[in-house]
């Protein structure tokens, strides 16, 4: 964590949205636009960062968006669900995004924290998210921080199918 900019995490009210959304969108195009510049893939953000879509995502029963603020300024967020698979209903981390300004200075590592948190308030064991494999600098964070490869999932990105890893930290 940076000293000189103390970093406030709170949970995200449908008044955030906007700033979700415009921070999703781009946060998503700086990880990802160098692998894809396809129509499907800009109209994935178009459709997925939208301001209503948040506010109802912020309300709905099992998740949790949490904002991290220097001062006024949003420079990440993640969001935390419950979800329910054919094992059982698992804690996932379903995004964590930081500005790239300010990666690397704690701000993931707190935003992660506040989710396995709430995953351990909520009687889980263990947390959940996937990731996509060329992400290298996320998948080597998720690894310093406890996480393992559990397998391999399928993302949907519109029209196309993409196998994402599925990772796993124990939250004993």
């Amino acid at each position: 964590m940076d000293p000189h900019f103390p970093v406030h995490i709170r949970p995200a009210i449908p008044a955030d949205a906007t700033i979700l959304a415009d921070l999703g969108r781009s946060t998503f195009l700086e990880t990802y636009e160098k692998y894809q510049q396809d129509d499907n893939f800009y109209a994935y953000i178009a459709e997925t960062f939208t301001r209503d879509k948040i506010a109802a995502e912020i309300t709905a029963p099992g998740t949790g968006y949490y904002l991290a603020l220097v001062g006024a300024e949003a420079v990440g967020y993640t969001r935390y669900r419950r979800e329910v698979h054919a094992e059982g209903e698992r804690a996932v981390v379903q995004r964590i995004y930081v500005r790239g300004d300010w990666q690397g200075r704690g701000v993931g590592r707190q935003l992660m924290t506040v989710c396995t948190e709430r995953a351990q308030e909520e009687g889980f064991d263990g947390i959940y998210l996937t990731v996509w494999p060329v992400n290298t600098p996320a998948v080597a964070f998720y690894q310093h921080i406890g996480f393992t490869l559990a397998g391999t999932v399928m993302f949907q990105l519109r029209d196309v199918v993409e196998e994402d890893f599925l990772m796993y930290k124990p939250l004993a």
